[in-house]
């Protein structure tokens, strides 16, 4: 079997953390070939499947990926997480809260809203916030915004909502003293868990700011059952999903539930990349069947 592995060109070999999988997947029969993103729908359809991995610098070009997942979900292309498309924009948390799932306290700001960041803080009783585009990968455009300083981040916020909707979060101290919890899960079954931790001074958690991973072998059954409870809410069926919380008088609470191109630490268990690639082979032979019946893939 033929799978394609979407990247970037900056990551055309792949990240290396995806490349653990690849001696498994080739165990497994499964030829894996790198496929830099904005490709032609077409080319994808003699893959039996495809899998976005690492097209991370998409935020840059925001709405050119967005058409372009949108072709190749809407295609006869045989893609994973097929429903992915409507995780790209943040706004889908709100179906999700809807469906049962605890996010982190939030106010959704429309383009056509003014931000009045020390109002809606007033109003919720914050002292201190986090903005960031409802359209956005690592952190970018994200700022912590205390309510006594909310005006010099107005135009800020402004300027954001020219090309995306914005979320005002309420800032929670956890996260420097604890981190953010990360669960991965394929075929939607737990693998393995995480905490990611940002560097002294900053409460951003990803590498590229500073952040750095603690592994957490045996995380507690309470806590994954909540994070299975929030991947329950969005009643699909997902190859890869991965549920960002953090815990809050001991309740997680949502950040992000990724699905379209998360990094999935493959390295923080001995037993995952044997996991992904497992759950790679059976989708692409659940996918080729799918196909033979003129049905196109859902998961």
């Amino acid at each position: 079997m033929r799978v394609a592995f979407i990247t970037s060109r900056d990551l055309i070999d792949l990240y290396e953390d995806d490349r653990l999988a690849l001696p498994l997947l080739a165990g497994l029969g499964i030829e894996v070939t790198p496929v830099e993103w904005g490709s032609e729908a077409n080319s994808l359809m003699g893959f039996d499947l495809v899998v976005i991995r690492s097209p991370w610098d998409w935020y840059e070009r925001g709405p050119e990926f967005e058409s372009w997942l949108q072709s190749v979900a809407n295609g006869d292309v045989r893609l994973a997480n097929r429903a992915c498309v409507r995780f790209l924009d943040k706004t889908y948390l709100r179906a999700l809260e809807a469906n049962g799932a605890v996010l982190v306290p939030t106010e959704w700001i429309a383009q056509s809203e003014a931000p009045r960041l020390h109002e809606r803080m007033a109003r919720r009783g914050w002292t201190q916030a986090v903005i960031k585009p409802t359209l956005s990968a690592n952190a970018s455009r994200t700022h912590r915004v205390s309510i006594d300083r909310t005006s010099e981040f107005e135009a800020v916020a402004r300027n954001v909502l020219k090309t995306s909707g914005l979320m005002l979060q309420q800032y929670l101290d956890n996260v420097t003293s604890q981190g953010e919890w990360t669960f991965v899960f394929f075929a939607n079954q737990f693998s393995h868990a995480l905490r990611k931790i940002p560097k002294s001074g900053d409460f951003r958690v990803q590498a590229d700011h500073g952040g750095s991973v603690v592994f957490e072998p045996n995380p507690s059954a309470e806590l994954v059952q909540q994070a299975e409870k929030m991947l329950a809410a969005t009643h699909e069926l997902w190859l890869y999903a991965r549920v960002d919380a953090i815990v809050h008088e001991g309740v997680l609470q949502l950040m992000e539930l990724e699905v379209v191109e998360p990094e999935l630490f493959l390295r923080a268990h001995p037993e995952a990349p044997a996991r992904f690639a497992d759950a790679i082979s059976l989708q692409a032979k659940l996918a080729g069947s799918h196909f033979r019946l003129g049905r196109g893939v859902s998961t």
